[in-house]
């Protein structure tokens, strides 16, 4: 075990009100860790840059990932997240349904 591992916690910002998320968020060796779901209270489809990671957090490439929703109504529907190396987040919901965004990724922090 290298116990010069550090792990640091860090919250979203939100530009909007009607975005939350419900999870984990941390940097640990050089990499940052997002586990879990954004939520949205109101839906709507498509994009929307609704959040920002803070500094020293952020990606030193922009990068995304495909996500679960949990759409009641259609089912199994993909949505996806992209975060740009000045911390912006841009979630896209596929449908008015789909409420929360399942999201599993790592990146590799900027110097």
């Amino acid at each position: 075990m290298n116990s010069n591992l550090t792990k640091e916690n860090f919250s979203f910002g939100y530009i909007d009100e009607t975005y939350s998320f419900v999870g984990q968020s941390y940097k640990e060796n050089g990499k940052v860790y997002i586990n879990g779901y954004f939520h949205k209270h109101s839906p709507t489809v498509g994009m929307a840059t609704c959040a920002f990671v803070p500094s020293g957090f952020r990606p030193k490439v922009r990068c995304g990932s495909a996500g679960y929703t949990d759409d009641d109504y259609s089912y199994n529907q993909i949505g996806a997240i992209k975060i740009t190396t000045n911390g912006d987040v841009t979630l896209s919901f596929p449908t008015v349904y789909s409420r929360n965004l399942y999201i599993s990724m790592v990146y590799d922090v900027a110097e």
